[in-house]
């Protein structure tokens, strides 16, 4: 009886038979050897009630599975459907980077930490060069490949603990935690240098691609806002300098 709640239908039915086999030889034979009292009549009528009660039992056992079946395959897709609508809030549709709100939680986050230890981290701001260029020689649908490809290929670059998520348009932001000034302006240079020297092929089309950054450590006291902005400052310098460079302060 307490097995229906944890066993297969499968199981229960070679359960169920097993003791309706061994239940209908010990009858038979207390029939047979006492029927006095163990009259074959009530022997056969109680054998028939055992029958109904087992059959019952394994018929709710099928139910219990089918039930259990049905929620473990609700909870999967239940767990499917959070985990789509999680990425949908905080990845960008396009390039399948983390998107503009949640890197602001991620560098809010960051900010919180950085108060309560002495570890250095860093962000960047990443605008390409001459991308309006690039829509209009090629077209929109072009330069969405464009940034695609670029998120993709930058992704893959960064270290595993950075973050690199689309700002909006042609910006990307970078973000190094645990990094010093230093450390970051080397690891951005590289990420800089490896897009200069291979254009990126989009649809056959090779495409020199080229981005400007702004790189600042954060500092205690001030707000994600304070960085990011010194980090726009810096970019815009770097725009202002003649592009393909990053800018530290």
């Amino acid at each position: 009886m307490f097995g229906m709640f944890g066993l297969s239908a499968r199981q229960v039915l070679w359960v169920g038979l097993y003791t309706l086999g061994l239940f209908g030889l010990v009858m038979s034979l207390a029939a047979r050897r006492n029927p006095q009292h163990y009259p074959p009549a009530g022997e056969i009528a109680y054998f028939m009630l055992l029958c109904i009660m087992v059959a019952g039992v394994g018929l709710l056992t099928l139910r219990l599975n089918q039930m259990r079946d049905r929620l473990r395959r609700q909870r999967v897709e239940l767990e499917a459907a959070l985990a789509h609508i999680h990425r949908l809030a905080t990845h960008d549709d396009l390039t399948g980077l983390v998107n503009r709100r949640h890197m602001q939680e991620l560098l809010e986050n960051e900010r919180m930490r950085l108060e309560r230890s002495e570890q250095d981290w860093c962000v960047a701001l990443i605008d390409l060069d001459h991308f309006k260029a690039i829509n209009d020689r090629h077209g929109h649908a072009i330069g969405d490949e464009v940034l695609r490809a670029l998120g993709r290929h930058a992704h893959a670059l960064v270290r595993r603990t950075d973050v690199l998520a689309r700002w909006g348009g042609e910006e990307f932001v970078l973000l190094l935690p645990n990094t010093p000034p230093g450390m970051a302006a080397s690891s951005l240079e590289r990420l800089r240098e490896h897009f200069n020297a291979q254009p990126l092929r989009v649809q056959d089309i090779e495409l020199p691609v080229s981005f400007s950054a702004g790189l600042t450590g954060h500092r205690r006291g001030e707000s994600v806002a304070q960085t990011l902005e010194r980090a726009d400052r810096l970019c815009y310098e770097a725009k202002r300098r003649g592009r393909n460079r990053v800018e530290r302060g």
